[in-house]
């Protein structure tokens, strides 16, 4: 999860993810950045989202995202 944090914190620094109960709500992730968020979770997890995970609702939190993820993973 960690790892995903300093994800998130590249493509947007000085954010603080971590106490954030929505991120696209907070104004912390836009649709752009929603897709460099998808475009590094590609690169750093080697996984191609499904179309229909490209949702915001998928995006809300780190642990959403993670779920999201570790679908993938298995």
């Amino acid at each position: 999860m960690d790892e995903l944090y300093r994800l998130l914190e590249k493509i947007k620094p000085d954010t603080d993810f971590k106490t954030s109960k929505n991120y696209v709500e907070d104004g912390l992730l836009d649709s752009l950045e929603i897709v460099q968020v998808i475009e590094a979770i590609s690169e750093v997890y080697g996984i191609e989202l499904d179309g229909l995970d490209i949702d915001p609702d998928n995006f809300i939190t780190a642990e959403k995202i993670w779920k999201m993820i570790m679908r993938y993973k298995k």
